[in-house]
């Protein structure tokens, strides 16, 4: 290891940070508010905790000066890194810095099957935090880099990086800065590899991509080369990160309050909060007053506006850290689905919905509209379903729910998230390692460009 490159130490994870301008801004900035906020007692500590965040900062322009390459401290370090045998590349450049939970979950798929995994991903995921403690503790054998996806230098050189690898999975190509194209051209065809697999969110994207390219050999490569993150996607084998990287504890229901939670996008387009909202006025109305809903999203389209009278029942929190959405998750007893088919149906025909891996991931059952439940796999051992818009039922069925029935709900939440786990193994498995030769890529030319 070469002593230039600065490594960061978060939550006990050794990882390779970028030094790219913004990022020394954002990471100086971050830490000015502690020194503003310091009373007199606590004003030296803000003084030191401002120097450390300088101090670190001109270690990192030093460290990008002195490589001389113009390249992040994350990319210079992994050019410069012995690479693992038997190793896979996990690269997640989703252009909104989303998604970063699910990595730990793709890295867990290839480390059962034998693989060491080496993680790329943006800046601005590291500034959320989503590398915890409990993750670090399953991680053996994975490595995080993070890097500039917006360095064109950088992005010419991931292909020849690549190389050294046996497998490369991109874990979002729709929504991100690289794209499936991007390697096709630049790595498949011009490396002769045929290593290189993607993962679509939308079922649109893939159908126009694949509507764009004009030779055969390209639409075989693609259609079997790109998998699907959702299991009610029909277009291709899925691989869908549900492991279980953030343990819950026990599975007995300890809130004398029931507490509901909904992560996503504050957009009536994603969530059907009306229906929320008139289903909380319903309990209240009907006496049950021992439940509060929280609500983690960005954008604000819906604010506790929203929710006028219903105040004590109801916390908007907005954007939020991983580590903080993850404590959330925890002490949250059932998770709100809130689609409706004839609001939100693109989450059943286009794009799979988040908020059914961030349960199974936590082992948290949800409250579902039946349609949803048919295409996501839910049924009565691990989720509440409902018809149409009667989630007001659902929800007092949760709220008397005793800690005996709940735990049969989270064994259920358990079961159907092993079988997803070990479906999306198996994809792994019978379409990169071809363990049951279904398609020999070694026979295919691909060096006409």
């Amino acid at each position: 290891m070469i002593s230039s490159a600065t490594r960061y130490k978060i939550f006990g994870m050794k990882v390779y940070r970028s030094v790219s301008n913004n990022g020394n801004v954002w990471f100086l900035l971050l830490n000015i508010p502690i020194l503003l906020k310091s009373n007199r007692k606590f004003y030296l500590f803000g003084i030191v905790y401002l120097s450390r965040a300088l101090i670190e900062v001109l270690a990192l322009w030093m460290s990008n000066r002195q490589n001389s390459t113009g390249l992040s401290a994350g990319f210079y370090e992994i050019l410069r890194t012995d690479y693992p045998a038997n190793a896979v590349l996990l690269i997640e450049a989703h252009v909104f810095a989303s998604h970063a939970e699910f990595l730990p979950c793709y890295a867990k798929y290839f480390r059962s099957i034998g693989f060491k995994v080496d993680v790329l991903f943006r800046q601005e995921h590291l500034l959320l935090h989503p590398l915890t403690q409990e993750i670090t503790n399953s991680m053996e054998g994975v490595r995080f880099f993070c890097v500039d996806f917006h360095n064109d230098y950088e992005r010419s050189l991931l292909f020849e990086l690549a190389v050294n690898y046996e497998f490369i999975l991109l874990t979002t190509n729709d929504y991100s800065l690289l794209r499936f194209e991007d390697f096709y051209y630049n790595y498949v065809i011009q490396k002769k590899k045929n290593n290189f697999y993607a993962i679509n969110h939308s079922e649109t994207y893939r159908a126009a991509e694949l509507k764009a390219m004009k030779d055969d050999a390209d639409r075989v490569y693609y259609d079997r080369h790109v998998f699907n993150f959702g299991v009610m996607q029909k277009s291709g084998p899925f691989i869908c990160p549900v492991s279980e990287i953030y343990p819950c504890g026990g599975a007995v229901k300890k809130n004398t309050q029931t507490r509901f939670l909904s992560i996503g996008a504050l957009l009536r387009k994603n969530r059907d909060y009306d229906l929320l909202i008139y289903s909380m006025r319903d309990l209240i109305k009907d006496g049950v007053t021992n439940f509060h809903v929280e609500i983690i999203g960005a954008a604000n389209e819906i604010t506790l506006d929203d929710f006028r009278g219903l105040e004590p029942w109801i916390t908007v929190a907005g954007s939020t850290s991983y580590p903080k959405m993850y404590d959330k998750i925890k002490k949250s007893d059932f998770f709100l689905f809130l689609s409706s088919y004839d609001k939100q149906n693109h989450y059943i025909d286009n794009n799979p919905s988040g908020i059914f891996n961030l349960g199974l991931m936590f082992g948290k059952p949800q409250l579902v509209q039946e349609e949803f439940a048919k295409a996501y796999g839910y049924d009565n051992e691990n989720s509440l379903i409902y018809s149409e818009k009667n989630l007001t039922k659902s929800m007092n069925a949760a709220i008397d729910m005793d800690s005996s029935a709940y735990t049969l709900l989270v064994a259920g939440v358990h079961k159907m998230r092993g079988k997803i786990q070990n479906q999306s193994i198996e994809h792994i498995k019978k379409y990169m390692l071809h363990e049951e030769g279904l398609f020999d890529l070694h026979a295919q030319d691909f060096s006409k460009s």
